[in-house]
């Protein structure tokens, strides 16, 4: 999943995936998701979907501003500030945050002895803090200017797995600074967005053993990208839209992890050697152009049809993808037809392509097709009531899957390989009944979803894992949910049930399927205005490093579990927090 911020692409490329409990929703002022690869706009890495983090201001709104204080479980407390200020020819906004976790609750370890018994998790706190200062300039009614910068500091300790006996410490720090400067420009049919950015990482990790064992040990791991983007679409008709997009990256990478040794030299008849010593830190770079292309054409009043066009060119390596959809609205909009299909990359991390050892700098993009259709029926029964339903379909083809895997049979090093090809297809349920009354509106919806994924291509002969649905990914999953809304205030109520889930790849061990124990249903209740308070329940958190207030509610409203790491990483039974903005 791709991450887009201002249209700003900020995907690590170090690890090629985004820590979404890095990003507190605080910061943002609007989010768009772009379920799976049909909106190649935003990239090639965009195979499974793109998420897009928008920041906005309103003129002439004077002086403002607002604090948010919550405190939840475990002694987690989030304190957050933001000061508007806006004219007519300038605004500004500032926003702080700050969060800290003990991260210590109690779970039921199963592992270490044949008899269950309750401790609580150690070495496992976490603290951020971010800054954000935004500035827009009016230069003409149809010219702005835009800068942006946003600095965020994270710490976590890294809890050990249950399994290990021996202690160590280990701490990761990340500073994140992302900065950019924008032109927007808008007048009748023409539309023109251009951008300069700055992005910069460093990550620093440190272990230290009890007693002294071992010495200490760490690396730095640190990524600078410069990122120009030029945006124009053009309207000349109501019924047409065309835009294109031209972006050009550079990604520099200094870290003492990519020591660019022979491998082949640690182990030998089966005796791990100790690793040589390589001066660090190594660089590696990689330049990116990209041109998109797109057309929004509504022929007549009931169907609108689109495509998208992109080329790419990644250092030595060139690419197209490309996109096309329809949508049909019938019976005064009331019936809805959709279908699309689209083909898509995923380039190669930098960790993929270099890390030392295992990395394999001649590893394939990961390349897929999707097609998915729906259809949907909205309904105004009377004036208190309204019915929504929606089925859909979908299927993905994915080739040259990248997975990290034994190098030649050597257990110690490892490498990213091509070595699974992918199908995936299911059919999802949707309906929703909404009803109002003056100023109280409560709704009750529900989802079903079936999904079937599984490898296509044998590694070998006797591959048990060939037509065997892929880790993590349950076949079956619904969901309810009940919404009151009266006013400033309003109450949710949820319940997820989640299939069971493979955690090898010849299903051979699986999970249970889970729902929330029925004595402690989760819940969201809330008062808006000048004065907030939140509550916030849920009875089965997965265990992340490090959540976001704001994580904790997208948790709630579906939850994840990784069942891998349920095994070796415990989960809180409950957590309980309370918003005060």
């Amino acid at each position: 999943t791709r991450v887009n911020w201002n249209g700003i692409n900020i995907t690590p490329p170090l690890s090629g995936t985004f820590d979404f409990s890095q990003i507190p929703v605080f910061f943002t002022d609007n989010i768009n998701l772009y379920y799976g690869s049909s909106h190649v706009k935003n990239g090639t890495g965009a195979i499974g979907g793109s998420v897009n983090l928008f920041t906005d201001t309103d003129w002439n709104r004077g002086v403002n501003g607002r604090v948010l204080a919550e405190y939840g479980s475990y002694n987690t407390y989030t304190v957050g500030g933001q000061a508007n200020i806006s004219g007519n020819k300038s605004a500004s906004k500032t926003r702080l945050y700050y969060q800290h976790s003990d991260n210590d609750y109690t779970y039921l370890n199963k592992v270490l002895t044949n008899i269950p018994f309750r401790e609580k998790r150690q070495d496992a706190a976490y603290s951020q803090f971010g800054i954000m200062q935004e500035g827009y300039f009016r230069v003409s009614p149809y010219t702005r200017l835009t800068a942006v910068a946003w600095y965020q500091k994270n710490h976590r300790n890294l809890p050990q797995p249950l399994g290990v006996v021996n202690r160590s410490q280990e701490d990761q720090e990340e500073n994140n600074f992302r900065g950019y400067a924008g032109l927007d420009f808008s007048r009748g049919i023409h539309e023109l967005h251009v951008k300069a950015a700055w992005l910069y990482f460093c990550q620093t990790y440190d272990i230290r053993y009890d007693g002294g064992l071992f010495d200490p040990k760490g690396n730095k791991n640190r990524s600078n990208t410069a990122q120009v983007v030029a945006d124009y679409t053009y309207s000349p008709t109501d019924k047409l839209i065309l835009n294109t997009t031209l972006t050009y990256s550079h990604d520099l990478i200094r870290v003492s992890s990519y020591i660019d040794i022979d491998s082949s030299k640690y182990t030998l008849d089966g005796i791990d050697f100790d690793i040589p010593q390589v001066e660090s830190p190594f660089s590696h770079h990689r330049n990116i152009l990209s041109w998109q292309t797109s057309a929004l054409w509504t022929p007549i009043r009931w169907m609108m049809i689109n495509g998208q066009y992109m080329f790419e060119h990644n250092d030595n390596r060139n690419v197209s993808t490309w996109s096309a959809g329809i949508v049909f609205n019938l019976l005064k909009k009331e019936l809805k037809l959709k279908g699309s299909t689209a083909y898509n990359y995923r380039f190669p991390s930098m960790n993929d392509l270099y890390w030392r050892p295992g990395g394999n700098p001649d590893v394939k993009p990961e390349e897929g097709y999707s097609y998915d259709a729906s259809i949907s029926y909205r309904k105004s029964i009377n004036k208190h009531l309204l019915f929504d339903a929606e089925v859909s379909g979908y299927l993905m083809n994915i080739d040259n899957w990248i997975l990290w895997l034994p190098k030649d049979g050597n257990q110690w090093v490892w490498t990213p390989q091509n070595k699974r090809n992918v199908r995936s297809y299911g059919v999802e349920l949707y309906g929703k009944t909404t009803f109002h009354y003056g100023e109280l509106v409560s709704s009750l919806s529900g989802n079903y979803s079936w999904s079937q994924s599984r490898t296509r291509k044998k590694q070998h002969v006797d591959d048990n894992a060939y037509m065997r649905q892929i880790p993590y990914v349950p076949r079956f999953k619904w969901n309810l949910r009940w919404n009151i809304d009266y006013k400033d205030a309003f109450f949710v109520w949820q319940m997820t049930y989640t299939g069971r889930r493979f955690i090898t790849t010849d299903e051979s061990y699986a999970t249970a399927s889970s729902l929330p124990p029925p004595s402690a249903k989760p819940f969201t209740a809330a008062i808006t205005g000048m004065g907030k308070l939140s509550i916030i329940r849920n009875t089965s958190l997965p265990s992340l490093p490090k959540a976001s207030p704001s994580a904790l509610v997208m948790v709630l409203m579906e939850p994840i579990s990784a069942p891998a790491t349920k095994l070796l990483s415990p989960s809180p039974v409950r957590t309980m927090q309370r918003t005060v903005s």
